[in-house]
């Protein structure tokens, strides 16, 4: 009798931290801001209240809210956002003062999205928007990455001077102050990212009328352009290829190469399903050595990178070295909102006082709002794997490379699990993790803040650099103009190497 209550306890205990599990890395999503609404005004008093819900949720969720801004200057901005809300506004126009004042806190999960409902029914219903991709640095400036079209009328590389008689490196400085990160590479990243977007809400319409540079030329020539329409957009076909959250296949030379963009499970191809085909393959198929690509992936549920490492590794290794979360009425409402409606009732006292004598998990439905719990992470032992790769292994980092995708890079650097080849990443190991998602009342702007502080696996909390590459290797501008992937390159070219 007791085995078969021990029995019926740990299986409810395994049901109810497995529905906790998909509140921790689970797809975050939000309700969709009606198109009857679209360029309706908010009047101050409602506006306000969304801005003091924002504020309230920041300081009561967030683990240190002001580790990387000065508290009175937070309180300064606050007040002088508050104070200018004194007419109705839009989304776009609040989204513009809360964004940069969201961005002070220097972190990538803590962020207030971009109104997106309206972008995205102009974008379906054939709205012009800017036909370029770009690129954007300290030397050059905005310049032209991709064209979106067979016209080519700028080659890759034109240095944009002026969008509709406005200075593009002032356009791009604007829109970089509604994002926030850890470190500037990743700010840069999300504006150029959201280029045409930020165009589009701050009323820079097609067509467009562009003052450029042509590479190696000192002339100044001005183009009129049309926007591209989503159907005419000859890049889809690549947008639709860079959804699929990972790829394999060989290369020249007999070596493997995943492409891992996302941390997601996708149903069509479970990520687990998905390995087991890729490694049996690599058994049928020698390879010379396996190549797997983290640079253009933003993270998602670290559950699978720990599957990933399961097939390349038999090394012990943590993905943090601990997790400290702050306990809040909020996080944990959310917490309980996630877990199955019938396992619900677990996470109330008495039962989740039984809880907590098996998982220090529980303690976050158990200890005072602001209180925090400290969670050491546990060594990972892998257990054998029929299918593990005993070949050479690395993985490519950059800039990209952000979130479960940096703690994944991370795990592999401090443990010396396979070796890394890139650029240092764009998230820091000691820093803030574990979103509370909520929408703002009014506006239904959608708003992210951490929970969670976590300190990087090999324990260091001082820490500040992003996951550092053991071997470093920058893309080359030579290779750019020829489409040559530099860092690729070099990872091959470690592959086929002796050592």
């Amino acid at each position: 009798m007791k085995k078969l209550i021990s029995v019926i306890l740990v299986s409810f205990l395994i049901l109810f931290f497995y529905s906790c599990a998909s509140v921790l890395n689970s797809d975050r999503s939000y309700e969709g801001y009606s198109e009857r609404n679209f360029g309706k005004e908010f009047s101050s008093s409602e506006l306000k209240e969304d801005l003091n819900l924002l504020v309230t949720n920041i300081e009561q969720v967030h683990p240190d809210p002001f580790y990387n801004v000065n508290e009175k200057v937070f309180r300064d901005e606050v007040n002088k956002v508050e104070n200018s809300i004194s007419v109705p506004m839009n989304r776009f126009e609040f989204y513009k003062k809360i964004a940069p004042l969201v961005a002070l806190f220097k972190n990538g999960h803590t962020a207030v999205m971009p109104p997106f409902d309206e972008w995205n029914f102009f974008v379906n219903h054939n709205g012009r928007y800017f036909p370029f991709v770009i690129n954007h640095d300290s030397l050059s400036g905005v310049s032209v990455r991709k064209e979106l079209d067979s016209a080519q009328l700028f080659k890759p590389g034109t240095r944009i001077l002026r969008i509709n008689h406005l200075a593009a490196d002032s356009l791009f400085s604007v829109f970089k102050t509604n994002a926030g990160g850890e470190r500037d590479i990743f700010v840069e990243n999300i504006t150029r990212n959201r280029f045409q977007y930020f165009l589009w809400m701050y009323g820079i319409y097609s067509p467009y009328n562009i003052s450029c540079i042509a590479p190696n030329s000192t002339d100044t020539e001005t183009v009129i352009v049309e926007g591209k329409t989503y159907v005419s957009d000859t890049s889809i076909s690549e947008k639709n290829m860079n959804d699929v959250p990972y790829a394999f296949k060989f290369l020249p030379d007999s070596i493997g190469y995943i492409d891992y963009r996302s941390m997601y499970d996708e149903k069509s191809n479970p990520f687990e399903g998905f390995l087991n085909k890729v490694f049996t393959e690599l058994k049928t198929k020698p390879a010379k050595g396996l190549i797997i690509d983290l640079r253009r992936n933003g993270g998602g549920n670290s559950y699978y990178g720990e599957i990933l490492l399961s097939y390349i590794t038999g090394k012990p290794y943590k993905m943090a070295d601990k997790k400290i979360w702050k306990v809040s009425a909020q996080y944990r409402s959310y917490m309980r909102s996630r877990i199955t409606w019938w396992l619900r009732w677990v996470s109330y006292p008495p039962a989740i006082w039984l809880m907590g004598l098996f998982f220090d998990e529980a303690r976050m439905f158990m200890a005072s709002n602001g209180e925090p719990v400290e969670l050491r992470g546990d060594i990972t032992e892998p257990s054998k794997n029929p299918l593990r790769y005993n070949g050479k292994v690395c993985f490519l980092i950059g800039s990209g490379t952000y979130s479960s995708a940096m703690m994944l890079a991370n795990a592999v650097g401090d443990f010396k699990l396979a070796t890394l080849i890139g650029e240092e990443t764009a998230g820091i190991p000691n820093d803030f993790g574990e979103v509370y998602p909520f929408q703002l009342p009014n506006t239904k702007l959608q708003i992210y803040i951490p929970s969670a502080l976590f300190v990087r696996a090999n324990g260091n909390v001082s820490d500040k650099r992003g996951v550092l590459p053991d071997i470093e290797v920058k893309q080359n501008s030579g290779d750019t103009d020829k489409k040559i992937d530099t860092v690729l390159e070099a990872a091959k070219k470690w592959i086929l190497s002796a050592k």
